[in-house]
């Protein structure tokens, strides 16, 4: 009996040695677990900061960003607002600058439209006669300047754009004054005239003296009526959409101006620029254009160009019984 008290009392213990094991295994799971549990809890809580953070500077920076393009936008709105004024400002210098070229050009060149017809009436030529054609240059030249053609005179076999030059006094355009007498060599330094020139001597009788006028390189009026003809002809291209050629001429129309003028000018590829004097040098360049071929292309040619110049509001006439040359044809 006493043996199987000590055997019962051993197990006892075993049992209870296994339920105290056991509970202090349980106690230890679960202090791991709250353990475990606050380590997610913390790492959950770091990632929800980190990404509010996160969200938060992403927030500013958009909204920053959004400020910035907004700001953009009302300077460039800005810009464009005073560029789109600064174009209604020059358009409209532009429009008073044609308006008094139109004006000054008009009383200018009355004269010299005037012998240009006579002439071609004479030689029995047919064709039309645009006097102070105003325009827009071609691109690379400032806007708020416009390009005035003095004459342009449509023929059958030519278009010819004319540099009136109604100067008074003894005229030297390509040729040196000692060449006409050594006196006239004495009175300017002929090294510094270059290629191309023009030369006005006009005398002050109440100051008894000569006045020297020089017009060299880029300022003579060979260079200035190529450089106005190459602009016409890319003008009247864009608006009628064909390649156009003009020949040129220099006219000295004043009737007591005493010229000294090489006739022709020529370009290094082969252009030529015709300087005259007078109604008698005018009529032998225009026998020279009336003696081209002429075609019906080069008619309905004229034609519109023709129309496109009097759009200007060049004063425009037409002379000779070809109704092809009527204004608006």
């Amino acid at each position: 009996m006493t043996q199987w008290l000590w055997v019962a009392c051993a197990v006892a213990a075993v049992l209870l040695i296994a339920v105290v094991v056991l509970l202090v295994v349980m106690r230890r799971d679960r202090k791991r677990t709250a353990q475990r549990i606050d380590e997610i809890e913390t790492t959950h809580a770091t990632e929800v900061g980190e990404q509010n953070r996160a969200h938060e500077e992403q927030v500013a920076s958009l909204a920053q960003n959004h400020e910035r393009q907004v700001v953009a936008l009302s300077d460039e709105h800005d810009r464009e607002v005073e560029r789109m004024r600064s174009e209604v400002r020059n358009s409209q210098d532009v429009a008073r600058r044609a308006r008094e070229t139109l004006a000054t050009g008009l009383k200018w060149e009355a004269a010299s439209r005037r012998l240009i017809l006579r002439v071609c009436e004479q030689l029995g030529l047919r064709g039309s006669l645009l006097t102070n054609v105003v325009f827009m240059p071609d691109e690379g030249t400032p806007a708020s300047f416009v390009t005035q053609v003095d004459h342009v005179l449509l023929l059958d076999g030519a278009r010819v754009v004319i540099e009136n030059k109604r100067w008074q006094g003894i005229l030297f355009d390509g040729m040196r004054p000692s060449e006409v007498h050594p006196d006239f060599g004495k009175l300017i330094d002929e090294t510094s005239l270059g290629e191309r020139f023009a030369l006005q001597l006009r005398s002050d009788r109440e100051a008894s003296s000569i006045s020297i006028h020089r017009h060299v390189g880029e300022r003579s009026p060979v260079v200035q009526v190529r450089r106005y003809a190459q602009q016409l002809s890319r003008f009247v291209e864009e608006e009628i959409s064909e390649p156009i050629w003009f020949d040129t001429c220099v006219l000295y129309s004043h009737e007591t101006a005493e010229a000294h003028l090489k006739h022709k000018d020529q370009t290094a590829g082969g252009a030529t620029t015709w300087v005259v004097a007078g109604a008698a040098g005018l009529e032998e360049c225009l026998r020279v254009f009336a003696g081209r071929p002429t075609s019906d292309d080069m008619q309905r040619d004229n034609a519109a160009v023709l129309q496109a110049l009097s759009s200007l509001g060049a004063d425009a006439t037409t002379f000779g019984s070809d109704p092809a040359h009527q204004p608006g044809t």
